[in-house]
């Protein structure tokens, strides 16, 4: 499972992706499925809250007032 995040502030001149290699590099998603393959639909408040925490632990992310989560 490859994902990754975009962020960017508000005037969106500056931007960063956060490419993840490995399915434990976004373990939310994973914890949040909702089905038994990794296909799966997640649940989305769930998800959202283990994005928001993920986000607030990694300092190397700028000033941001949006992030976009994708998955393969």
């Amino acid at each position: 499972m490859g994902g990754g995040l975009h962020c960017s502030g508000g005037n969106a001149n500056y931007y960063k992706y956060y490419i993840s290699q490995n399915v434990s590099d976004l373990p939310f998603v994973m914890t949040y499925r909702q089905g038994g393959d990794r296909r799966s639909k997640v649940d989305g408040s769930s998800t959202l809250l283990g994005l928001t925490n993920f986000l607030k632990s990694k300092k190397d992310l700028p000033h941001h007032d949006h992030a976009m989560l994708f998955t393969e």
